[in-house]
């Protein structure tokens, strides 16, 4: 769709609030092809834009590759521009939607306060409509955080939690693509089920193929199952077609892991290295870093490293790993513990004064 000019006419007729448009190029093989997003609400307002430089010999492939990863990068735009558009309103008049949309905007920043306000956000849009579908998901995945980070005052109940909302979700609406990966997320990470898990995310992906959450969780999924090649295929899909995703710094942490369990010690290194500076607190991805700085006897990096995980988590152990990881194979398990007990992480707990050496650092 080109040449947009009356915005209002557009939104009046078709009940539109975004358009994409494109103009196509063509030089000898080659196509330039240039697509962008026009918010319509803001005066046609390009709220993202992307150029693809391609040979012409294959118009189909071509066309679906285009396809996909404008479909992936749009859907997390629109998401994040309707999430700030909805906390621009006055709370007093906020829906389930907007509330939910609140809560979107929050999770991905690791900030205590800030994520505990999610979590009420999103439990008030499931009290104001019990049966919508997709709140009960972020709720779910919300819990996942939640756990991951030791937040969660009562781990045990926060687990029922997270496998009783995602269940909810993919029962009131067992079409919801993202309500089907993230319970399968929850079937994977939190209730240590991979392989339920797995099943449910190839259910996602046959009803949206293009949905970047899907290609990254079910990444994680496959590596938990020991096939690190089939994790590292699927987490390059999601990085090819949605490469600044909104949850950016937990799916780039999969190839973390990826690699580790590969025992390519240097790129989960430099991976670790990259991926934490996103979002340094988040806990989860300080940890196959770790183990992997171990391997390599990297003990003054991981001296550094260890301390920052257990500001953040102050009571991880190489116990409380094992007992809390979904990896299934044993060697992995082994693999990534050992990693652990080379870096330094204790057995069982750490003794007082790392603990305050982590805290001052």
């Amino acid at each position: 769709m080109t040449g947009i000019r009356n915005e209002g006419a557009i939104c009046h007729t078709f009940g539109l609030d975004f358009v994409v448009d494109g103009t196509i190029q063509k030089v000898h093989d080659r196509l330039r092809i240039t697509v962008k997003l026009l918010d319509l609400r803001a005066g046609n307002q390009v709220v993202w834009a992307r150029r693809f430089d391609r040979h012409a010999t294959d118009l189909l492939t071509l066309q679906d590759d285009i396809t996909a990863e404008v479909v992936a990068q749009i859907d997390s735009e629109i998401l994040l521009i309707e999430a700030r558009r909805s906390a621009a309103r006055p709370l007093g008049d906020a829906t389930a939607y907007d509330f939910m949309l609140r809560a979107v905007l929050l999770i991905g920043r690791m900030d205590r306060a800030q994520f505990l306000q999610a979590g009420e956000y999103l439990a008030n849009a499931i009290a104001l409509e019990p049966d919508y579908a997709a709140p009960h998901a972020w709720y779910a995945y919300w819990h996942v955080f939640l756990l991951g980070q030791d937040w969660a005052e009562q781990p045990q109940a926060s687990m029922e939690k997270a496998g009783q909302m995602a269940e909810r979700a993919i029962v009131l609406d067992p079409y919801d693509a993202r309500a089907l990966t993230i319970a399968g997320h929850v079937r994977s990470s939190v209730l240590r089920r991979p392989r339920e898990g797995a099943a449910l995310h190839e259910r996602a992906l046959s009803f949206n193929p293009n949905l970047a959450m899907a290609w990254a969780l079910s990444a994680v999924t496959q590596a938990y199952l020991g096939d690190t090649d089939e994790a590292e295929r699927r987490a390059n899909v999601y990085k090819r077609i949605s490469p600044l995703d909104l949850h950016v710094f937990l799916f780039d942490g999969f190839f973390i892991l990826i690699h580790l369990l590969k025992r390519d010690y240097a790129s989960a290194v430099a991976t670790g290295r990259a991926v934490t500076d996103i979002n340094p607190t988040f806990s989860e991805n300080f940890k196959p870093f770790l183990a992997a700085l171990g391997h390599l006897g990297r003990t003054q990096e991981a001296t550094a490293v260890r301390r920052r995980l257990l500001a953040l988590e102050p009571g991880f152990s190489v116990e409380r790993f094992l007992a809390a990881t979904p990896i299934e194979r044993q060697t992995d398990r082994e693999l990534y513990a050992e990693g652990l007990r080379l870096a330094g992480v204790s057995e069982r707990g750490v003794a007082e004064e790392e603990l305050l050496e982590a805290h001052v650092a």
